[in-house]
């Protein structure tokens, strides 16, 4: 495999992992709050307020396996193991990219939420690329980080 296509597989597996990270933590904090809340109204009022709950805990279901099912495609995107230095070249390059989307005034969740819709989509030229391509200064540092995903 060439290696300027591994490492934009690789840099789109490693930001999509980031994102559903950033998606995941939203997520369940927000229904560990909404349950509460309904674990506290049912304690203090009535335990008819549990029924409350059952639609929260089916939504998390349904998210443990739709994320499930995004996780088992990011792996297949990228399958082998970051090295440590690759994964250093990774973190390196995706807070570059963070910092370019934050200056074209693109929210870090809008930005979560487009990689995991583009690694969904099997797009040819993801929105990640298009930053590169786009942006002079990421482009040499973008051949920096495709040395360290040559020829396995």
């Amino acid at each position: 495999m060439n290696p300027k296509l591994n490492a934009i597989r690789a840099l789109a597996a490693y930001s999509a992992l980031q994102s559903l990270r950033l998606v995941t933590i939203i997520f369940s904090s927000i229904i560990g709050v909404l349950l509460l809340i309904t674990f506290v109204l049912a304690y203090f009022y009535s335990p008819w307020w549990l029924l409350l709950s059952l639609p929260f805990i089916i939504l998390a279901i349904i998210y443990g396996v739709i994320r499930l099912l995004v996780k088992k495609i990011i792996a297949k995107i990228h399958r082998h193991p970051f090295t440590t230095r690759q994964r250093e070249q990774l973190e390196s390059f995706t807070g570059k990219l963070k910092n370019l989307a934050d200056i074209r005034n693109m929210s870090v969740y809008s930005y979560a939420i487009k990689t995991i819709w583009d690694v969904l989509r099997h797009r040819d030229e993801t929105s990640i690329e298009k930053l590169v391509n786009d942006s002079k200064s990421l482009k040499s540092d973008f051949a920096e980080l495709e040395k360290h995903f040559g020829e396995r």
